[in-house]
């Protein structure tokens, strides 16, 4: 069973649609759903199973300078720019998916939103998106009517959600992503508009 971490609305959500969804989902982030499998009362086989899904993984036996990097990007935003800047900084060349173009799935959503700890009211993007004009930032819009709309109108989702085999974060700041990084990029290294992300001593500021 995955464990999922959703919001009240959607803490009814069958385990097996958490289950599907990771199959539209990159392998960090596939791996780390299954690793949230519930074990409680589960067989040696289950567990034995469970072993070999982690231990089977690509990114668990690749080197840290070829770690699976996995970014949603709005090339239009400052912020997922700065978070995409950072990562290639830091030496890796990451899988980066423009969601705009390609839009989202129920069940993308849920695997990352599960993933990320967010709900859907969490990762909903308010400015520079038709959220208010939808009524969406009306409180009482539960998960659903917003995951749909999300569906309908991908802009709703706030940028950038990156994944990686450290985790799943929507990196608001942008330097979150170190978070998800096994080294840090060398400095001097600055955002678009000149804060210091890590100074020239290579450590990080902040």
């Amino acid at each position: 069973m995955i464990v999922g971490t959703l919001s009240p609305q959607l803490g009814s959500v069958a385990p097996a649609e958490l289950e599907n969804a990771a199959f539209e989902l990159p392998c960090p982030l596939r791996v780390r759903l299954r690793a949230r499998r519930c074990t409680t009362h589960s067989s040696s086989h289950e567990r034995k199973s469970d072993r070999q899904t982690l231990t089977g993984n690509p990114l668990a036996r690749t080197e840290e300078n070829h770690m699976k990097v996995v970014v949603y990007h709005n090339p239009e935003c400052g912020t997922s720019r700065n978070t995409l800047n950072i990562i290639r900084a830091a030496g890796y060349e990451p899988t980066v998916i423009e969601y705009l173009q390609v839009g989202w799935t129920r069940a993308q959503l849920l695997g990352l939103f599960a993933a990320a700890d967010l709900s859907p009211r969490s990762a909903l993007r308010e400015s520079k998106s038709p959220a208010r004009e939808l009524g969406l930032l009306d409180p009482t819009i539960d998960d659903e009517a917003l995951l749909s709309a999300m569906v309908q109108h991908p802009v709703l989702v706030n940028r950038p959600i990156v994944c990686t085999g450290k985790g799943v974060k929507l990196c608001r700041p942008s330097e979150l992503v170190l978070d998800l990084l096994k080294r840090l990029p060398p400095g001097p290294l600055a955002k678009e508009d000149g804060e210091l992300i890590i100074d020239a001593d290579g450590r990080r500021v902040g």
